[in-house]
C-alpha cells in the first residue's frame, strides 16, 4: 500500500493486495489503514514516511 496523493477530502491510497492495483480514499490516518476491497492493512506512520520520502525525491528531480 502507498499514499498516492493528499487531497482536501483525504488521502488517496493505492493497494495491490488482491493482485491488481486498486485505490480508495481515507479521510483521516489513524493507527492503521485497512483496504476496503481486499482487507490488507498497513501502519499509517509507514505510509506517511514513504509518501514524504517519495515527495522529497520528486522535488530533487525537479531541480
Amino acid at each position: 500500500m502507498i499514499i498516492d496523493a493528499k487531497l482536501n477530502e483525504g488521502y488517496v491510497v493505492l493497494c495491490v493486495g488482491s493482485g491488481t492495483w486498486h485505490s480508495f480514499l481515507v479521510q483521516n490516518l489513524g493507527v492503521s489503514v485497512e483496504c476496503p476491497q481486499c482487507g490488507r492493512t498497513a501502519l499509517s506512520v509507514k505510509l506517511a514516511e514513504d509518501f514524504a520520502a517519495m515527495h522529497d525525491s520528486k522535488k530533487c528531480l525537479a531541480l
